[in-house]
């Protein structure tokens, strides 16, 4: 199997080479990782935007969400 080169990025870890993408579709966030060298084998995976509720209230006893924690950001970068 493999990715659509629209969009592919390429990694390196622990001097294997990886191609990845990511999608955004309604809902949540799509990762596809693939080795560049066994294109066979494809790793896929998907993340909610938010992933927890900040401050919830309660008006006329409908609860409310007022914020929810900043966006899942995807990157190739580690901290």
């Amino acid at each position: 199997m493999t990715l659509p080169k629209k969009g592919l990025r390429k990694i390196t870890v622990e001097n294997i080479k990886y191609a990845w993408s990511v999608t955004g579709n309604d809902g949540w966030i799509g990762l596809s990782v693939i080795p560049l060298k066994a294109q066979n084998n494809l790793l896929t995976t998907s993340f909610d935007y938010h992933s927890r509720e900040i401050e919830r209230t309660v008006t006329n006893g409908v609860p409310e969400v007022i914020a929810l924690r900043q966006q899942l950001v995807i990157t190739a970068y580690m901290r």
